[in-house]
């Protein structure tokens, strides 16, 4: 993840300098209004609703003459459970065999947006969203139950990585806390992002007609500062 917030950083620095910039750093309470993995057997019933994220922003208001907003965004989730598996057979009965399944998922999201101010302090933007999505099923403390014991057997890992493309639309509102050209704000965005799988790196595997397809809703409350 710092990375990304370097690679974030250092494109930063290589913008011209204009008048009217800003930049901000938010926490996102986010809902998952509809995410492709819950279909997913593994996570065993389980639903990814509330997804823990934040984001830095960069505005600018002359960029490529319009007003441009460039937010980088990390969001992921961890969903755990157990499963059990109980054979059935005419002869003496054969132990269950029971595991614990850790599902993990992280986007590294980037959306660009259009900047259409409406008054001063209130706007809404709308633009292409790309992310970098990570998936990991770990199977973990695999075991047969006996009688006797506990006997571990092999755990393993099957992780995905894919390209997401999709949009982005927001309604942005801010809180001047210095009356300057200057200044601290405070600021509260309401965004909507969809995404949908564009690439996979498979490595090999047939993913035949596996897709990833995800929409969000989220709630920005940040800092910022105008300068």
């Amino acid at each position: 993840m710092k990375k990304y917030i370097a690679l974030f950083t250092v494109l930063f620095l290589c913008v011209p300098l204009y008048a009217q910039q800003k930049v901000s750093l938010s926490y996102n309470p986010c809902l998952s209004l509809y995410n492709s993995e819950n279909s997913t057997k593994t996570i065993s019933g389980k639903n990814i609703d509330y997804i823990p994220s934040f984001s830095i922003a960069y505005e600018n208001k002359h960029l490529l003459g319009t007003d441009i907003i460039i937010e980088y965004n990390y969001s992921s989730v961890k969903l755990s459970a157990v499963q059990e598996f109980r054979p059935t057979s005419s002869g003496p009965t054969i132990p269950p065999v029971m595991w614990t399944v850790d599902y993990y998922l992280a986007w590294h999201n980037i959306d660009f947006g259009n900047n259409y101010e409406i008054t001063k302090w209130l706007s809404f933007s709308i633009g292409p969203s790309i992310s970098l999505v990570y998936r990991t099923i770990s199977i973990v403390d695999l075991y047969r139950t006996t009688i006797e014991e506990e006997v571990p057997a092999t755990s393993f890992d099957d992780r995905l990585a894919s390209i997401c493309a999709g949009l982005n639309c927001s309604g942005n509102i801010e809180f001047p806390l210095q009356d300057n050209e200057q200044y601290f704000f405070l600021f509260s965005r309401i965004k909507c992002r969809y995404l949908h799988s564009v690439l996979f790196d498979s490595r090999g595997r047939n993913l035949g007609s596996y897709y990833q397809s995800f929409l969000s809703g989220q709630i920005n409350i940040g800092v910022g500062y105008c300068f």
